[in-house]
């Protein structure tokens, strides 16, 4: 029986895909389990302003390198006991129709985690926020991560009501 358990837990594992895209992240994020979201109004500023505050922010507080201990990422991933690794966070923010997302992914490398799922070239995908105008001209945003300090920071920065950096990402 344990063996018929293990063996239906790998088919399923080999099954689940995780988000290679900014839009495939965005159609899963909702209502995931272990994703933060927040959805929020930016009034006041331009497009083309909310990307300048997420381009400011995402250098000063996302673009880093950080040594970690091994954690669980994501289904179908795990660790093995060892030394600790590296993680790169790679931020990108994109202006496209009538739209600006700022994404977050994570890519661990000299570590010992494991993945058994492919892995976009910048890695995981732990952040997207996304802020689109509507016909009436309104600005409105959405947010979904994997901490809520980056989600609250996000909306706070697309209305440039803050400086600070989320203190876990």
């Amino acid at each position: 029986m344990k063996l018929y358990v293990f063996a239906l837990a790998l088919l399923l594992q080999a099954c689940v895909q995780m988000p290679q895209t900014a839009d495939e992240f965005r159609k899963a994020a909702p209502g995931g389990i272990f994703v933060e979201t927040n959805k929020f109004e930016v009034k006041g500023a331009s497009l083309a302003e909310v990307k300048g505050r997420y381009e400011r922010f995402a250098a000063k507080c996302l673009h880093m390198q950080v040594q970690k201990s091994c954690v669980t990422v994501g289904i179908g991933n795990g660790c093995k006991t060892g030394p600790t690794g590296t993680v790169t966070y790679t931020p990108k923010v994109v202006l496209k129709n009538a739209r600006v997302t700022l994404t977050l992914q994570e890519l661990y490398t000299n570590s010992n985690l494991i993945y058994t799922t492919k892995v976009p070239k910048d890695g995981l995908f732990n952040f997207l926020s996304d802020v689109t105008q509507g016909r009436d001209g309104r600005l409105s945003g959405v947010a979904y991560g994997t901490s809520k300090g980056i989600v609250t920071a996000a909306a706070n920065w697309a209305r440039g009501e803050s400086q600070l950096c989320p203190e876990h990402l």
